[in-house]
C-alpha cells in the first residue's frame, strides 16, 4: 500500500517481521545507517519508534499491535520527529491494510519454488548453469539462452 503527499512517498510493507512504514523524499539528505527517534500518532494512540535512515528515506517498524489496529481506523498518521511533524492521510486504509494482510497470508503459504510473476500454465525456462571449484574459491556461470555468453561470478 503506498501513496504520496507533499513530495513524500509513503508505503506500508508487510513482511515476516510484521508491518513496516517506508517514508522517502527526493528533498531529504539523511545520514545512512542512523536511527532517528520518532513518535507515531494515529487517533488516540501513540507509540515511540525508531526510523532507520537510508540516503533519501527511512524505515519504521510497526511492531505495536494495538497501535496498528488503531491506525486502521484513524484518519491521519502523524510521524513526529525532532524538527517537524509529517502528516499522512489514512483515508481508505482499513480496506488497503486488510488487502495487504490477505495478500501476505495467501503468498506466505506458497512454497518458495513458486513464482507469482509467471502464469501457472507456463513452464519457467531454466537458465544454463555451470559451476567449478578453483583453488581460490568457486566460479559460478550462467546464461539465459542456449546461445550467448556465460555470465560468471567468483565466490571466495
Amino acid at each position: 500500500m503506498s501513496r504520496s503527499t507533499d513530495d513524500i512517498n509513503v508505503s506500508f510493507v508487510r513482511a515476516d517481521e510484521g508491518l513496516a512504514l517506508l517514508l522517502d523524499s527526493s528533498k531529504w539528505r539523511l545520514e545512512r545507517g542512523r536511527a532517528y527517534e520518532v513518535t507515531l500518532v494515529a487517533g488516540q494512540r501513540s507509540v515511540d519508534a525508531r526510523a532507520l535512515a537510508e540516503t533519501r528515506g527511512v524505515t519504521i517498524a510497526l511492531s505495536d499491535r494495538p497501535f496498528n489496529e488503531g491506525m486502521r481506523t484513524a484518519n491521519v498518521l502523524e510521524v513526529r520527529g525532532e524538527r517537524t511533524t509529517l502528516r499522512v492521510p489514512l483515508d481508505g486504509s482499513i480496506a488497503a491494510l486488510a488487502r495487504l494482510e490477505a495478500c501476505f497470508a495467501n503468498n506466505s503459504r506458497e512454497s518458495s519454488d513458486t513464482n507469482p510473476f509467471v502464469a501457472p500454465n507456463r513452464k519457467q525456462s531454466q537458465a544454463q548453469y555451470d559451476e567449478r571449484k578453483t583453488r581460490n574459491g568457486v566460479v559460478k556461470c550462467y546464461r539465459n539462452f542456449v546461445i550467448g555468453r556465460y555470465r560468471c561470478h567468483r565466490f571466495y
